[in-house]
C-alpha cells in the first residue's frame, strides 16, 4: 500500500511500513504562526489570496472586504501583515495604512492594486515605513516573496516572545 503526504509545497509517496511521514522541519518547535490580514473588496480576489498564502506553513490568513472592517479586524488579531487593495468602499487602503503606521507600526502593510503603475504605487508607499507594492496582476509569484522580505526573521519562538 502506498500513501501520499504533503508538507507545504512536498509531496512524499511511502510504501510499506514507513507511516507515519518524518515530521515537517517546524514539526515539534513551538513556531508561532504569521498572522496575514487580506483585506479587498472583491471577494474573488480575497479568496484567491487566502488561496495563495494558506499554502505556506504556520501562517494563518484572515480576511475583510473593506478598511472600516480591517481596521476592527486587526485590533482583534494582531497581524504580522495585512495585505492591502488602495481602492476600497468605506475606507481606501492608504487611509488604513496610515492608520496602521501611526497605532501599530509593528505592523507591515503589503498594498496591491490595478489602479496605479508601479511607480506611482512606490510614491504612495514611501509614505509608509516597511510596506510594499504590489501589482494585483503580480501577486501570485510576488506575494510570498516579499512577505518573506519584510519579515525575515518573522519565524520566532515562543521562547523569544516570552
Amino acid at each position: 500500500m502506498c500513501l501520499i503526504a504533503q508538507t507545504g509545497r512536498i509531496a512524499y509517496l511511502y510504501c510499506g511500513t514507513a507511516w507515519p511521514p518524518p515530521a515537517s522541519p517546524c514539526q515539534g518547535r513551538d513556531v508561532l504562526p504569521l498572522k496575514i490580514l487580506v483585506v479587498d473588496d472583491q471577494e474573488f480576489v480575497r479568496r484567491t489570496l487566502h488561496s495563495l498564502l494558506a499554502e505556506q506553513a504556520h501562517w494563518q490568513i484572515y480576511e475583510a472586504e473593506n478598511g472600516k472592517v480591517a481596521l476592527e479586524r486587526i485590533r482583534e488579531i494582531e497581524p504580522d501583515v495585512v495585505v492591502m487593495d488602495i481602492v476600497m468602499p468605506e475606507k481606501g487602503g492608504l487611509e488604513v495604512a496610515y492608520e496602521i503606521s501611526q497605532h501599530i507600526p509593528q505592523t507591515k502593510v503589503i498594498l496591491i492594486s490595478s489602479h496605479y503603475t508601479p511607480e506611482e504605487a512606490a510614491i504612495l508607499g514611501r509614505l509608509f515605513s516597511d510596506s510594499a507594492f504590489i501589482q494585483k496582476s503580480e501577486a501570485g509569484k510576488e506575494l510570498v516573496p516579499a512577505i518573506t522580505r519584510l519579515l525575515p526573521s518573522k519565524r520566532r519562538t515562543r521562547a523569544a516572545k516570552a
